[in-house]
């Protein structure tokens, strides 16, 4: 324990004991409840996570932080905060992540201004790095702000897994809901498309740009100009040298297959272990190095030269340029005025007329020229997409309402044993047990059929020796078993996974599911 503790002295109202934790100061609050500095016989220092009264009477809002729960389970990475316990059974619930010392990105940049060059290239590589393992786990994080990066003596740190959403879950928003802050999301969470890894790619780039000048790429202020400005207006990259402006411009593409993924970006960020002074010279091998981060298809359009005007003159070497290519030694010699030859005038090549362009009729008999077709096209696309805002302005009203009744009073209470409950089952755990000996029960999805509850996912033998054995899953709604379902895994080699199908006798019931895997 520091001899001071950190953060702010508690007040009154605060508990000063939750479960085996004892809290010292407060750290923080939002919506979804209060963030603590706490400590136990077994940890000395933790960010404890006490989540507000009643909150999760709300299924979907407990499903939310079981999915944080097991997000943050699988994740291990030295730029994402480690997870240690939780209990989401307990009054009030709460969870136990690592603390984290140091200010936020938001912080520091709105006490000190824009990160130095270094710290630039250090908090660029250690956020590349957190998402192409959120990528490899197939999760998207949905909510990378500048508020959500501790920047640690260790280097900078991912937190808040709150709104995190595995590639196979169920989705738990209603259709249409937004989530994440509206200055760092997407243009596709703007206009309510699909949302996948390259949603964090184009927020991350947001971020880094913000972290360079200090303001938002895509401007502040009202949530709807925010993310209208995100779905159709270029990013404010002014005052980022080249070479990183060309990486953060191929980011923040509109198009999310334009966009490269997280570890072509930590690949391409690791060229670089400093910064970029931004020269004439750095600004065509920044451009040509990030065409690498292109699928096929489309790098050999973005390497295309662009129209030619006048010729620039080619930078002098120096120690302030190190990425600059040096000049080619059957490169043509600098020629004096009275050396170079007379300019021959070059041969006038008429291109052939285009075919004139046909005016379109409308159903009306109008007739229409082409730039006012697509000048109407434009505006029944900002049309569209001013509907989409003002539909995500109305659920988000909606959901502040929601939550605010929330506070007035909820109808808490637990559940006990039911009378279709198991007499064999285990107790209830107070969260998913994934674990049973060497055998993890890596990622699965429950499945409501007609026969009644199935689980299909992945099992992983994490011990020594190629094993066999017979896995059942036991699931729970509150402390009411809802029965087992179970499967036979045969020689399974150390360290392999293989995929699982579970049928039995559980049945579905509505409400936040807990599972406990059993082997033997």
């Amino acid at each position: 324990m520091p001899e001071v503790p950190v953060g702010d002295a508690l007040s009154m109202h605060d508990p000063r004991q939750v479960g085996p934790w004892t809290i010292h100061s407060r750290l923080g609050a939002g919506g979804m409840g209060v963030v603590f500095y706490a400590s136990s016989p077994t940890w000395q220092g933790v960010a404890l996570k006490v989540i507000r009264p009643g909150l999760l009477d709300a299924p979907a809002t407990r499903d939310r932080f079981r999915r944080e729960v097991a997000v943050l389970r699988s994740l291990h990475d030295e730029h994402i905060c480690e997870f240690l316990a939780a209990d989401l059974e307990s009054e009030p619930a709460w969870l136990a992540l690592e603390y984290v010392s140091g200010p936020t990105l938001r912080d520091e940049v709105t006490e000190n201004g824009p990160l130095s060059d270094d710290d630039w290239w250090r908090l660029a590589r250690g956020m590349a790095q957190a998402l192409a393992v959120l990528d490899q786990h197939r999760i998207t994080h949905r909510d990378l702000k500048p508020g959500n990066i501790i920047l640690s003596p260790t280097g900078p740190q991912l937190i808040d897994f709150g709104i995190a959403h595995p590639e196979d879950a169920t989705s738990l928003t209603a259709t249409g809901l937004v989530t994440g802050s509206p200055a760092w999301l997407s243009p596709e969470q703007a206009t309510l498309d699909p949302i996948g890894p390259s949603s964090d790619i184009f927020a991350l780039g947001s971020l880094l740009a913000y972290s360079a000048t200090g303001r938002p790429p895509f401007g502040e202020g009202a949530s709807v100009a925010v993310l209208m400005s995100i779905a159709t207006r270029e990013p404010d990259l002014d005052g980022i040298d080249p070479n990183r402006s060309a990486l953060l411009r191929r980011m923040l593409a509109k198009d999310p297959i334009r966009r490269p993924s997280a570890r072509q970006v930590l690949d391409r960020l690791r060229e670089h272990p400093t910064g970029s002074t931004g020269s004439d010279a750095t600004r065509a091998e920044g451009t040509q190095a990030t065409t690498a981060l292109l699928p096929p298809s489309l790098a050999s359009a973005a390497a295309q030269p662009l129209p030619a005007s006048t010729p620039p003159a080619a930078p002098a070497p120096s120690a302030a340029a190190p990425y600059a290519a040096a000049p080619s030694p059957s490169a043509p010699t600098q020629q004096t005025p009275a050396q170079l030859p007379t300019a021959q005038p070059a041969p006038v090549t008429r291109a052939p007329a285009a075919p004139p362009v046909r005016p379109r009729t409308t159903a009306s008999g109008r007739v229409v020229g082409p730039r006012a077709a697509a000048a109407a096209r434009r505006r029944q696309r900002r049309r569209r997409l001013l509907l989409a805002l003002l539909a995500i302005l109305a659920m988000i009203v909606a959901g502040w309402i929601a939550l605010q009744a929330l506070d007035v009073g909820s109808t808490g209470g637990g559940s006990s044993n039911g009378a279709g409950a198991s007499s064999d089952a285990p107790p209830a755990p107070g969260s998913d047990q994934l674990r049973d000996g060497p055998w993890l029960l890596e990622r699965y999805q429950l499945n409501n059929t007609a026969s009644g509850l199935t689980i299909t996912g992945t099992v992983r033998n994490t011990g020594g020796a190629t094993a066999s054995a017979d896995l059942t899953t036991w699931v729970y709604v509150g402390q009411e078993s809802l029965g087992s379902v179970s499967t036979t895994v045969t020689d399974v080699p150390a360290g392999d996974a293989v995929q699982v199908d579970m049928s039995g006798d559980a049945g579905w019931k509505p409400g936040a599911k807990v599972v406990l895997l059993q082997a033997s």
